[in-house]
């Protein structure tokens, strides 16, 4: 086949996304098949006067889409598409259960594999839909921290919508709020059976655990009581529903007496809800 040059349209986005866009439309467009070679990143840099980067940039954005695979030494090819035979198998023995994550087996009716794929492919293919796999707003997109403030509104009350932000997940919010509010060597409470993700946070800026004892209904107030007279902790990391490994949920009553001992000690509550 001849090499691929892309036909690029301006329209305002950046030129790795044009390239990207031109290169996965000709794939299902079938302009391109599977197996074929696309020319060497250099090269087709240099026939568009673009820098090397932009190229690169563009064939990685099509290569997560699953279309494209590189293969070091020999360059970039069309990827066939996977096959049923191809698809993950669901499994005949016993499954494996992962009990680092508070996340329940699917079922396989639900065909979560299959949504996710599908719901990822609808963003991509959308108008701009690269451009979500570009740098976003640090503090969340306008349209999901309006989303964020109602969904607080009904629990908290009125919140403004700029002291609402959004992160790329639990991890990076623990950790944010923990260098924001303790300083090293402050005395955190958590469960004595806790997220993994908030033992490593606590570690990395220097805190000190104080572990809290736990039952079926999770947190046990009189131990939480101890703790905040002996330790003089700064706050109380908590999951009060479906708790991180154990699934306990604490029942109204004992939420409420941990928010009493909380307040009597002045002690912050950073609550992680699944």
């Amino acid at each position: 086949m001849e090499p691929w040059t892309p036909r690029l349209e301006p329209d305002g986005s950046p030129k790795y996304v044009m390239i990207a866009e031109a290169l996965a439309s000709d794939i299902r467009a079938g302009r391109l098949r599977p197996g074929d070679r696309l020319p060497p990143q250099r090269l087709l840099a240099k026939e568009l006067g673009v820098d090397l980067t932009t190229v690169t940039r563009a064939f990685n954005e099509v290569r997560r889409q699953g279309l494209i695979e590189a293969n070091t030494g020999r360059g970039s090819f069309v990827k066939a598409p996977a096959t049923p035979s191809q698809a993950p198998q669901p499994m005949t023995s016993y499954p494996l259960i992962d009990l680092s994550m508070n996340m329940p087996p699917q079922p396989a009716e639900a065909r979560l594999s299959e949504r996710i794929q599908g719901g990822i492919q609808a963003v991509l293919t959308s108008p701009q839909g690269l451009s979500y796999l570009s740098y976003q707003d640090s503090a969340g997109a306008a349209p999901d921290r309006v989303a964020g403030a109602q969904w607080l509104k009904r629990r908290i009350g009125e919140v403004p919508v700029g002291r609402v932000l959004v992160v790329g997940g639990a991890q990076c919010a623990l950790f944010a709020i923990m260098a924001t509010l303790l300083q090293p060597q402050d005395a955190l409470c958590a469960p004595a059976l806790t997220y993994p993700g908030l033992r490593a946070a606590a570690e990395r800026q220097n805190l000190r655990l104080v572990a809290v004892a736990l039952d079926d209904e999770g947190l046990i107030p009189a131990t939480f009581e101890e703790a905040g007279q002996r330790d003089k902790p700064r706050a109380l990391y908590c999951v009060p529903t479906i708790n991180n490994p154990t699934s306990a949920t604490m029942p109204l009553a004992r939420r409420e007496e941990i928010a009493r001992i909380a307040r009597k000690h002045g002690v912050l509550i950073i609550e992680d809800d699944a």
